[in-house]
């Protein structure tokens, strides 16, 4: 193999200009070798003339640094592993561009190029041939000398300049009944009363327009009219949009906090960092969950979300995407979805990093506290839920903890005792047979169908209840002796419920059952699956099978019960796959509901045992047991959380006539650089980031945890909130000045 490097050292001590080899870099690489992109490449890879085939663009530096589809095509000192030098060259039969072979001569400067590192200063000009464009937007902010000509103010001084130089002189000052009129309207969007004009008109003193505008900063009125402005901006609506436009109940909340916003004079920067990752940045400020209602303002297709899942995913991000980067940088990133960025140097790894930042949220309505007090109890005991789960022993067997472990365990000595329901009749509506053993359980055979609802209605000698207990039982005669008739022995209640029936009333009357506990949960399918209302969700106890389990329901107030009241329990199990219960029993209690609760069978057998004699494990299994309890017993005494539409990990997305889907995504989901957009040619792997263009901070995000969602958002916020990004705060200076007079600076 050719030693490329030598060769281009070879033709240049034969060439004109051999003497410079050692010149400048800069003015080697613009009289040497764009003139050779230009004439030999620029036609097929160059944003000026719109193509890019292969989607490589050579025209900047981010265009072969970052390369098209077969990857960068310039290996910066390493000429012989660059691409661009193996197609000139004709060096492969696969890759031959152009069609007609460069001169050596040409060939030389490009492996020269490369071989001393390839410097390329166009990291801001794509379009660098052409000698105007200047992309004045992307360069660093200075602070400009301000004219002399008139001291009162800097920017009536570059005004009076400009008025100076083009032979004008500036309007006469407005009198006062016109000036009070212009500022009222202008900050609130509302006339001066009467006597606002006759009192600004008669106040001689210095600062009567500066008071003026004060007293007109401070009124409520003053964020109402500015907000407008913003929602415009943000495309934000009370509904989803498309056809399906359905309403969301708690949209209000981010409109009530940006007015606020505004008129408490929140800093740009914070107002950018609480819109867009206020979870992350102020996470003991429960209240500022709202503020995430800008990710969630824009349109939302609920039909495509349910039928295309992969389409929905990339064209919401894009949404985000368009809204996040035009809203606070006046930037169509967006431009760059299907091949790298027509006008402005973005790429498209560019446009798909920034979707990357939001792979991890949904649109929906977002539960959180509104007095802070509250958020921190419930996080407290979210905290002992967590030791629960993961068995933290230095906080489950704390001195601390140990008064409530020792109460919960003496309250079990007087647990609530239950009555089996005197059973009338019990059917299956699928056609199983129903069969009550001597021990009064009721066992299924015969027919097990995909779905089955089991009907039983029953009687009972207690006055009152306050409690419904479901017993489900392994038998012999089950698949790997159930409790459940799947072949793995598996169940899935879907839906439980209760009626009364009195005497002489034509229609049962349905019991409100508030919560419920059983002594095992399937993984994502807990007991309060059971009673949600939502069929397609279910209580399983799967991989605990071949044993029997309990569900205890409790009522959301007593019922009372007269000598002939008939009760009827409903059992749906409309999951699928023969899901069905096996074997099962009923009965209730009139007993205190706190101590009507399911407990697991071996926790039942530690509490059997002198606490003397109990071992470590039963020590543990309790403390856990009793701490679990307690935390769930005290996160139902704290105040019912509220709602904002929103954006989150964990939503509950409004479908319409007071339904919602109640949707999670356990992490980020993978965004790939989409060849020409189309979702169905998905190419590299793409990390979180921004934009390559500019260089006040990296335009991907070193991220301490890649799975921490919230993380992402917040670098995002921090890259667009930076003192020194350009394009920020121009985009907010240019959107005052069009709003207060009526045209952009630019």
């Amino acid at each position: 193999m050719i030693d490329l490097t030598r060769l281009a050292l070879l033709l240049c001590s034969s060439l004109p200009w051999a003497a410079s080899c050692v010149a400048d870099e800069q003015q080697f690489f613009h009289e040497q070798v764009v003139p050779v992109l230009r004439q030999r490449c620029f036609e097929c890879h160059s944003h000026a003339a719109g193509a890019m085939e292969g989607n490589l663009a050579l025209d900047w530096r981010m265009g072969w640094e970052v390369g098209g589809d077969r990857g960068p095509a310039v290996v910066p000192e390493k000429p012989d592993q660059s691409l661009l030098i193996r197609a000139i060259g004709h060096q492969d039969n696969a890759l031959q561009m152009p069609a007609d072979k460069l001169p050596e001569s040409e060939i030389a400067i490009l492996t020269r190029w490369i071989a001393q590192g390839a410097f390329d200063d166009r990291v801001l000009r794509p379009q660098a041939e052409l000698a105007d464009t200047e992309w004045w937007s992307l360069k660093p902010l200075h602070r400009p000398t301000v004219p002399s000509a008139r001291p009162d103010h800097p920017i009536d001084a570059f005004v009076w300049q400009n008025l100076q130089s083009a032979g004008l002189s500036p309007s006469p000052p407005a009198d006062r009944r016109t000036l009070i009129r212009r500022v009222s309207y202008d900050l609130i969007g509302l006339p001066p009363t009467y006597a606002e004009v006759e009192a600004f008109v008669a106040d001689s003193t210095s600062r009567a327009y500066e008071s003026l505008v004060d007293r007109l900063l401070d009124s409520p009125r003053y964020g109402e009219r500015w907000a407008r402005h913003w929602f415009d901006t943000i495309h934000f609506a009370d509904s989803h949009g498309y056809e399906h436009d359905i309403g969301r109940d708690h949209a209000w909340r981010y409109r009530d906090y940006v007015i606020a916003a505004l008129n408490q004079d929140t800093a740009w920067p914070r107002f950018i960092r609480e819109q867009l990752a206020a979870d992350h940045f102020y996470p003991n400020d429960p209240q500022l969950i709202p503020a995430l209602g800008f990710l969630g303002a824009g349109s939302f297709d609920l039909s495509t979300f349910s039928t295309a899942p992969v389409t929905f995913d990339y064209l919401d991000r894009d949404d985000l995407v368009t809204q996040t980067m035009a809203a606070f940088a006046s930037t169509t990133a967006n431009c760059a979805r299907c091949h790298t960025h027509k006008f402005d140097p973005i790429t498209q790894q560019d446009y798909y990093s920034l979707q990357a930042v939001f792979a991890g949220v949904l649109k929906g309505d977002v539960a959180f506290d509104a007095e802070v007090n509250d958020w921190q109890e419930r996080r407290r005991w979210q905290g002992v839920l967590a030791a629960c789960d993961r068995q933290d022993t230095a906080v489950l067997l704390s001195a601390d903890w140990g008064p409530t472990v020792t109460a919960w365990i003496d309250q079990q000595a007087n647990s609530a005792s239950w009555q089996n329901l005197e059973l009338e009749t019990f059917v299956s509506t699928a056609g199983a047979t129903l069969r009550r053993n001597s021990e009064g359980v009721i066992v299924a055979s015969g027919v097990a169908s995909d779905q089955d609802t089991y009907c039983v209605s029953a009687i009972t000698t207690l006055p009152i209840i306050t409690a419904l207990r479901l017993d489900v039982q392994a038998d012999d005669s089950l698949p790997m002796r159930g409790p459940g008739r799947c072949h793995n022995g598996n169940l899935h209640l879907s839906e439980i419920e209760l009626q009364v029936f009195e005497p002489h009333v034509a229609e049962g009357r349905t019991i409100k059952l508030a919560d419920a506990t059983a002594d095992f949960n399937q993984a994502g399918w807990g007991i309060e699956r059971a009673m949600d209302g939502d069929a397609k969700t279910a209580w399983g106890i799967h991989p605990a099978v071949g044993q029997s389990h309990h569900a205890v329901f409790n009522l959301a107030e007593p019922l009372s019960l007269g000598p002939e009241s008939r009760l009827t329990v409903t059992l749906r199990q409309l999951h699928g796959g023969a899901h069905l219960i096996g074997a099962f029993s009923l009965s209730v209690t009139a007993g205190d509901p706190a101590k009507a609760i399911a407990i697991p069978q071996n926790v039942e057998r530690a509490l059997q045992i002198s606490a003397a004699m109990r071992t470590p494990e039963q020590q543990l299994l309790l403390a856990t047991q009793a701490l679990r309890s307690a935390a769930h017993d005290s996160i139902k005494l704290l105040p019912q959380q509220v709602f904002a539409y929103a954006a989150a990990p964990s939503v509950s997305i409004p479908a319409g006539n007071g339904a919602v889907q109640v949707k999670s995504l356990a992490a980020p989901k993978p965004v790939h650089v989409l060849h020409r957009g189309d979702f169905d040619k998905p190419r590299e792997l793409v990390q979180p980031g921004a934009l390559s263009m500019l260089s006040h901070a990296p335009a991907r995000f070193a991220l301490r945890d890649p799975q921490a969602e919230a993380e992402r958002r917040g670098a995002l916020a921090d890259w667009l909130a930076h003192s020194e990004n350009p394009l920020t705060w121009r985009s907010l200076v240019n959107r005052v000045w069009h709003y207060h007079f009526g045209r952009g600076i630019c």
